[in-house]
């Protein structure tokens, strides 16, 4: 078996300095919409459910069909975006999806509803790594750790988003009119994306083309790889489950859905500082040390925080306190998967472990919630349950960051 040399290269040669701001901009830009329309669908769940007459499995498998379809996104159009260029994969994958939500907005019953989730996922998976690729490569050297850190933030900016939006739009429009909205927004934003985006993949000649798969079998990289995607399962599962449930959970302690989105944007408002507290961290402190110490406080604030406090203004400010430590580990994650593998493979190996990691994570959290919920789980059960694979993805990446200082010594 090669070895495989680990050190990351540079941005693209010619790319220049507004180029590089831009396409940067432009990447978070698609992030902030991705996390939009992957979230967005928790809010407009407990309407569907009561307009349509389903139960909270039902609704957990409207909401795991499309987090199971970014798998294909991911993997596929990742390692296609390793041949054929960030910059066209990154375009097309968001039309996919915001067209796909579109329909979602139409559907006329629980089939449209399941293929619409099906397309959308396809093309939410596969704008993660086209653009944290696309933007790790446009950074300079010194703040390669922390862009992709500031792309997951974007993530949760599109959350905070989605709870503003479902407060303000789904009372006078209905849950119809938040899905439009996550349709409308991404095809607008292609046409700035076909002015603005550059290319960072360089020119490669077809026995190079072929091998991002082949590296991703060969040392260090395949074990990388292994780690990664179980280090993504662990905090997809927990992330996903808070993101796709805590809406219904919050619903009982208030009397409208502006009570819950404005909750649920006060909670993902601190998320996104801590995810930019973490990108700021990410340029000074050795990113093996930061995160497994996010994930450990994150475990313990969720495993002894989450209690039926029965108060709405209590319980929003306790998850918000959770929620700081738990997505900022999330954010970091992503942005380190981003930062240690090199540019020649990044999209490739970011689409595997994302993509396998969202899959098996994302499927099993909104499905298990689903399931606990139904059986009667306290939220003191939930919240220990969750704990432990918050625990198990930091001891999980403190092991990456040897294998990457091993491979770069």
């Amino acid at each position: 078996m090669i070895a495989v040399d680990l050190t990351r290269s540079g941005p693209a040669p010619g790319a220049g300095t507004s180029g590089s701001h831009r396409t940067i901009a432009l990447c978070g830009l698609t992030m902030i919409v991705e996390g939009f329309d992957t979230y967005a669908i928790g809010y407009v769940g407990p309407a569907i459910a009561k307009e349509w007459a389903m139960s909270q499995v039902q609704v957990g498998l409207v909401y795991s069909i499309g987090v199971a379809a970014s798998l294909v996104g991911s993997v596929v159009f990742g390692g296609l975006a390793d041949r054929f260029g960030r910059r066209r994969l990154l375009i097309g994958a968001t039309i996919l999806f915001g067209i796909a939500t579109l329909l979602g907005a139409v559907a006329g019953g629980v089939g449209t509803l399941i293929v619409s989730r099906l397309l959308a996922g396809i093309g939410l998976g596969a704008s993660i790594p086209c653009a944290l690729a696309l933007a790790t490569e446009a950074a300079s050297e010194r703040h390669r750790a922390s862009v992709p850190v500031l792309m997951s933030a974007a993530i949760a900016s599109g959350m905070i988003f989605s709870g503003l939006a479902a407060a303000l739009i789904m009372p006078a429009y209905g849950w119809r009119g938040l899905m439009a909205a996550g349709g409308i927004i991404p095809l607008l934003l292609v046409a700035l994306m076909y002015w603005g985006l550059i290319e960072t993949r360089q020119a490669e000649g077809e026995e190079e083309q072929e091998k991002p798969w082949r590296i991703l079998t060969q040392r260090p990289i395949a074990t990388l790889v292994v780690v990664m995607t179980l280090a993504l399962f662990g905090t997809y599962l927990v992330a996903f489950f808070m993101s796709f449930w805590l809406p219904s959970m919050l619903t009982p302690l208030t009397a409208d859905i502006q009570g819950v989105g404005f909750g649920m944007m006060v909670i993902k408002t601190a998320s996104l500082l801590e995810s930019l507290t973490v990108a700021a961290l990410m340029a000074r402190v050795q990113p093996g040390r930061l995160l497994p110490a996010t994930f450990l406080i994150g475990a313990v604030a969720l495993a002894l925080g989450l209690r039926d406090h029965g108060n709405f203004t209590t319980t929003v400010a306790v998850l918000a306190f959770i929620s700081f430590f738990i997505d900022g580990a999330f954010s970091g994650i992503i942005g380190f998967g981003a930062w240690i593998f090199p540019s020649r493979i990044r999209a490739t190996a970011i689409g595997v472990t994302t993509g396998m990691g969202r899959f098996s994570g994302g499927t099993l959290g909104p499905m298990a919630g689903g399931m606990m919920l139904d059986r009667g789980f306290g939220l003191p059960a939930i919240a220990t349950i969750a704990a432990m694979p918050l625990l198990m993805a930091g001891l999980l990446v403190a092991i990456a960051a040897g294998i990457h200082r091993r491979g770069n010594a």
